[in-house]
């Protein structure tokens, strides 16, 4: 029996079928016979596919239904291309997955590589298997009508599609259920609903404007479809993947693991994930798409594309859900499929019912993102015990650098504004944080990064005073770009500063640059601008009231944090070190990325937490960690911090994994030497006494108690402890995984229960 009954889904347009689909049922049919995939089989001789699982799967409804109004030979094509996709799956299981064989499967995927050749007029190996000859007979269909850019889009959606799967394997072999974060992050790329936005802009003649498919509010989409899509599929299949492929990576079961919560309610928490996905598709669409279309001059017949685009996913959408109940590949799912408590109606005449649920789901969801906020007192919340398993120490220099970053605080002007006052400056003790955060620092390094830290936490004050609490939008993103002629790439070319801020940018500039390569010159300033320019996203939402959608608050945390800025000036703090600089392939390795990102998670979700009060109470702000997971998990302000506490220490736990097992694994294959590998790991040490250094001050500062009743200036805002206070991460709501703080600490979980039912 299915462990649950699978809730019903959001979804803006009802399903529609192509009126071709008899034609694309029998073509696929005839194509793969063709391509010899009936005749594929695994290691034991079992065929991969027989014929009558091909047609009860039926991929060519699935395309009917996601693709509704493309022509007969668009049809044929993206009927096609779904039956490889699925085959490659099913054929990847039987070969490696079910094998463990890591090293094949590594082999086999790079090989698939040489059959679709960024330009399609070059040649290709001769095929030697069903997947390799159908995919490169897919890809000479399609590739010539689209662009470069498409292409170069395509592939990478294709590879992230394969190679997410090793990560699969890798992760049935550790037999570990990923945190939901992580689980996140290979969902997106494993799924293949990106590749699946890639196809939409194909078979709908959608295909995006290259000067627009890379910007950020085009990312947000496809990234929500992507997220949505691939959840939505993990409650259809939790029993064929985890019950009879022994799947770790399901939603479901990472859910239920995290929260503790049961497979039912774990899946309305996914089906509630996927809801707020395809809503922030359409507020995105709303908010952000006419700004981008004016900034890039887009013509009428670009905005077209653009527009049918993102109805052409959200169409997906509905098609998929529909084929999910109909298809043979998730047998009993329509039995076990629920709107409001009722069975759910399919077939002609019944899309009115299935809209109903959605309309519902709709306006609940609109209630809790837009709903007011208990500001004044805000409802209390005590900050859990944060783990840590990294003592703390404090640099030789705490003196000196406490003395230093008052004094240039004051020549810069920051404590004669209404944004600080001397009081508050002392009472943070913003030295401490850079004495604690970077103790391996010299007395001129340290002082340098002091500076920067204290200069984004004024900057971040600056911000919320002067346009945060009154929504000034223009003004805010005149301001943040103007702050990009103090970053020359010769320092003395910037301008007269005109305030503390700039005056101490252009300060810090001219000391920083001349330590910097020509090539960390050039990409400096642009890591600051993304930062910084991430805030106007914060602002957008507390513009419009709207309580973030979960996956993009955390994402987005990671820029609103600054997580880049802190790296390097973690770098710089460090020095040269032995063994020079770190390689930039090792630094682009997925292992490294991971490492980097679950780092960046772990101080700004704690932070939420310390400053919960202050954003509430003081800053009406709408972007703080525990309100979102209050309001997603429809739970009090107290529970949703454990949950928000419970991710910081998962991420805190996949670091150091990756740190311990990854990244060394990585030198060696990479054979970096041994210097190199000492530079690795001091790196990795730097970012571990950043981690225990950051709790530390924490727990110390005054920068998150309540501000005196005369409302003093120099309490005023906690955004840029985003950036230099600690950075800021990724992933959905919350992240499992046991706490990190002692070798025998007993594995804690936050549980789900009544009061956080929707």
């Amino acid at each position: 029996m299915h462990p649950y009954r699978i809730p019903p889904f959001y979804a803006l347009y009802p399903a529609r079928l192509n009126p071709h689909v008899e034609a694309a049922r029998e073509h696929s049919r005839a194509w793969t016979e063709e391509m010899g995939i009936f005749d594929d089989t695994g290691p034991d001789g079992t065929p991969v596919w027989t014929r009558e699982k091909y047609e009860a799967h039926d991929f060519p409804l699935l395309a009917a239904y996601t693709h509704p109004d493309c022509d007969e030979r668009l049809m044929k094509l993206a009927a096609d291309w779904y039956v490889w996709v699925f085959y490659f799956d099913d054929h990847f299981l039987e070969m490696f997955k079910r094998t463990r064989d890591k090293e094949a499967a590594k082999a086999y995927l790079l090989g698939l590589r040489a059959y679709m050749p960024l330009d399609p007029g070059d040649g290709v190996p001769e095929a030697g298997a069903p997947v390799e000859r159908s995919l490169a007979d897919l890809w000479l269909r399609t590739a010539p009508a689209m662009s470069r850019d498409w292409r170069e889009r395509f592939l990478g959606y294709t590879r992230n599609l394969t190679d997410e799967s090793l990560r699969e394997l890798v992760s049935i072999a550790k037999d570990e259920v990923a945190n939901p974060i992580d689980y996140l992050q290979m969902r997106r790329r494993a799924g293949g609903a990106e590749w699946s936005a890639g196809l939409v802009e194909a078979v709908l003649g959608a295909e995006l404007p290259a000067r627009v498919a890379r910007t950020r509010p085009l990312r947000v989409v496809t990234d929500a479809f992507a997220d949505a899509a691939g959840m939505h599929n993990d409650v259809y299949s939790y029993v064929r993947e985890v019950e009879e492929e022994g799947e770790l990576d399901n939603g479901v079961l990472v859910m239920d693991t995290f929260l503790e919560c049961g497979p039912q309610r774990a899946a309305e928490v996914m089906r509630d994930v996927v809801g707020s996905r395809m809503r922030l598709i359409e507020n995105t669409a709303a908010t952000e798409l006419p700004p981008l279309f004016a900034e890039h001059a887009l013509d009428d017949a670009e905005k077209g594309r653009v527009l049918r685009y993102v109805k052409g996913l959200q169409e997906w959408f509905s098609g998929t859900d529909a084929w999910h109940l109909e298809s043979g590949r998730y047998p009993g799912a329509a039995s076990v499929a629920a709107t409001d408590g009722l069975p759910v109606p399919k077939g002609t005449g019944t899309a009115a019912v299935r809209a109903a649920a959605t309309v519902a789901l709709g306006s609940r969801a609109f209630a809790t993102s837009h709903g007011p906020v208990q500001r004044t007192p805000a409802e209390p919340v005590e900050p859990p015990d944060f783990a840590m398993p990294y003592p703390a120490r404090t640099s030789p220099h705490l003196d000196r650098v406490r003395a230093h970053t008052k004094g240039w605080a004051g020549t810069t002007g920051m404590l004669s504004t209404p944004v600080w006052d001397e009081a508050a400056f002392d009472a943070a003790d913003y030295g401490l944080f850079a004495a604690l955060t970077h103790p391996e620092a010299g007395a001129e390094e340290l002082d340098l990064v002091a500076d920067w830290h204290v200069w984004g936490f004024y900057l971040d004050d600056l911000f919320v005073q002067e346009f945060k609490l009154t929504r000034d939008r223009a003004g805010a993103r005149a301001y943040l770009e103007g702050l990009e002629a103090f970053l020359p790439e010769e320092p003395g070319a910037a301008p007269a500063p005109a305030d503390p801020a700039q005056r101490g940018l252009a300060d810090l500039w001219r000391r920083t640059a001349p330590l910097l390569s020509p090539t960390a010159r050039r990409s400096f300033p642009r890591v600051l601008a993304d930062f910084t320019g991430s805030w106007l996203w914060e602002l957008a939402n507390d513009a419009q009231h709207r309580v973030p959608d979960p996956i993009d608050y955390i994402e987005m945390r990671r820029r609103t944090g600054g997580t880049l800025f802190s790296l390097e000036l973690a770098r710089l703090a460090d020095g040269d070190g032995p063994g020079g600089p770190l390689p930039e392939d090792f630094l682009a390795d997925d292992a490294v990325r991971s490492l980097n990102e679950s780092w960046a998670d772990v101080g700004p979700l704690r932070n939420d937490i310390l400053s919960y009060r202050k954003e509430m109470e003081e800053e009406a702000d709408v972007n703080n960690g525990v309100l979102v997971a209050q309001r997603f998990f429809g739970t009090s302000a107290q529970d949703a911090a454990r949950i928000l506490s419970a991710a910081a220490d998962a991420r805190l736990e996949e670091f150091e994994r990756a740190a311990r097992e990854d990244v060394p694994a990585l030198c060696a294959e990479m054979e970096l030497g041994r210097e190199a590998t000492a530079r690795v790991e001091r790196y990795m040490n730097a970012l571990r006494l950043w981690l225990a250094g950051d709790r530390a001050w924490s727990a110390a500062t005054g920068r998150y108690r309540a501000v005196p009743a005369s409302g003093a200036p120099g309490a005023t805002s906690p955004v840029l402890r985003r950036l230099l206070g600690g950075p800021r991460g990724p992933g959905t709501a919350a992240a499992r995984l046991p706490r990190p703080s002692a070798p025998d600490h007993p594995h804690t979980r936050p549980r789900l229960d009544e009061r956080c039912a929707p």
